[in-house]
């Protein structure tokens, strides 16, 4: 039988093994914890997305492609950041892959080194930094960019041009030759879509004075208050600063199904330039007349664009010209569709007269292609 003072002793280290025994039962769920975070941790820096650049050498101009996730394309800023630089802010952590210097088909991890400033050059007169949501990319001779955001697949497209050498010319347009604005009748579409392009936190291209988000919304307005004065159908996309997605964008289209979207940019050079995409139409058993005719239309973005650039090389002193691309809106919406970009307010006048003949060259070329439509 045992005596007190044993019991005593036996209950003391009873009580020492249970706490320890508690001790270290509660280890894991501490290690749990920090193995949680570590596994948050990893699972994000499993979800940074990797950018490959690549690079096409043009006589005036280098074009960088950014091969990246869709979503990043779109969030995407560019913007130029002082001389012979272009930023690049993805607004989510990325990884890059770029050229070699002298091996240019091999690519190379480049990654943001922290409190650094590293340029890793890939080629004479071009190096990249990256940072950790972005890149700044250098380019010897820099003078203007235009920024593309392409789809299927999902890209970035930046061509960088070079400066050159060219007369100093102040008049933008051919004054010899006065415009008439097309009334009602002349234009044969009754119903627009009219998209301001940019918005929110996307900026756009900046200039000296704006940014093409504001220039674009403002002229968009100008523009759709012709249109209604012509007693058409117009729907904006955005009437004010606000940032709108690209699918938002084509939402809108296809719920409102015009005869025409346009969509308005702004280029960072003395350019006009009308972008189109063509889709062909297959046609199915089952549809009808009134069907095939609309889906037919969508096939009249290219003849849209080929009728208002003909307008703006008429009335216009600056390079004036048509692409087809696969831009994203563009490719998202089932109507006819064109992206304008008009020139740039650092090398163009923008008063009341240039707006209104810029309004003008538009609607001319609209009813232009309207007549050719029906005379088909």
């Amino acid at each position: 039988m045992m005596t007190s003072p044993g019991r005593a002793l036996f209950n003391s280290a009873l009580v020492f093994l249970l706490a320890l025994h508690l001790f270290f039962l509660s280890g894991p769920v501490r290690t749990d914890a920090a193995d949680n975070a570590g596994s948050a941790a990893g699972s994000q820096s499993g979800a940074i997305s990797t950018a490959t650049l690549r690079i096409g050498k043009h006589v005036n101009y280098l074009r960088l492609v950014l091969e990246t996730p869709e979503d990043y394309v779109q969030r995407a800023s560019v913007s130029l950041a002082g001389a012979n630089t272009v930023k690049i802010d993805f607004q989510s952590p990325v990884s890059f892959r770029v050229p070699q210097k002298d091996a240019p088909k091999l690519l190379v991890k480049v990654e943001a080194v922290v409190s650094k400033s590293v340029v890793y050059e890939m080629d004479k007169g071009l190096g990249i930094t990256v940072f950790m949501n972005g890149c700044i990319i250098n380019i010897d001779n820099l003078d203007d960019i235009n920024v593309s955001k392409l789809s299927s697949p999902s890209r970035l497209v930046i061509d960088a041009y070079m400066k050159q050498t060219t007369s100093a010319g102040s008049e933008n347009f051919s004054a010899e030759e006065p415009l008439t604005s097309p009334d009602a009748s002349d234009i044969k579409m009754q119903s627009f879509v009219i998209d301001a392009g940019h918005g929110g936190y996307d900026s756009g291209v900046r200039f000296r004075k704006t940014v093409e988000k504001d220039l674009a919304l403002s002229f968009a307005k100008e523009f759709s208050s012709e249109l209604l004065k012509r007693e058409k159908k117009v729907t904006l996309t955005r009437k004010a600063d606000q940032t709108l997605s690209v699918k938002d964008r084509a939402r809108i289209v296809n719920m409102k199904s015009p005869d025409l979207l346009i969509s308005i940019h702004v280029s960072s050079r003395e350019e006009f330039v009308v972008y189109s995409f063509y889709k062909p139409h297959i046609r199915t058993s089952g549809e009808n007349g009134a069907n095939s005719e609309k889906s037919a239309g969508v096939d009249r973005s290219e003849a849209v664009a080929q009728a208002i650039a003909r307008s703006a090389g008429n009335a216009l002193k600056i390079s004036v010209g048509t692409e087809k691309l696969p831009l994203l809106l563009l490719t998202s919406v089932h109507v006819p569709a064109v992206l304008i970009e008009l020139p740039s307010p650092d090398k163009f006048s923008y008063n009341g007269k240039s707006r209104e003949r810029l309004i003008t060259i538009i609607l001319q070329g609209i009813a232009y292609s309207s007549t050719s439509q029906v005379g088909a």
